[in-house]
């Protein structure tokens, strides 16, 4: 009877045994992820944490250049129309000095 207590217990020992290395496997595992998760969370904040200053300041250059862009499109129709009143100026001028009216040829 002794006997088989002892057994029992030495069979009860070895299972706790292997389930403490088992767990202690795990713990070491599970703390090597979460150091990994740190790790990458640590090199996030690094790059976010100056982010939302980049980004206004990228949202005031690309208002700027709207601004910009605004003014050179107004330069350029001022520009087209001033070379369309040149193109028609020289039309009527040089039309009439050939002998043309609008363009087309006078028939006398």
């Amino acid at each position: 009877m002794v006997v088989g207590a002892i057994v029992v217990n030495l069979v009860i020992s070895a299972i706790c045994l292997y389930l403490a290395v088992q767990l202690r496997r795990i713990g070491r595992k599970a703390q090597k992820a979460a150091r990994s998760i740190e790790k990458a969370e640590r090199a996030t904040y690094r790059v976010l944490h100056r982010a939302p200053s980049a980004i206004s300041t990228a949202h005031r250059g690309t208002a700027k250049l709207r601004q910009k862009q605004a003014a050179l499109e107004r330069q350029w129709q001022a520009t087209q129309q001033l070379l369309e009143l040149v193109s028609l100026l020289g039309r009527l001028v040089w039309g009439r000095q050939w002998g043309r009216k609008g363009g087309t040829f006078n028939e006398k």
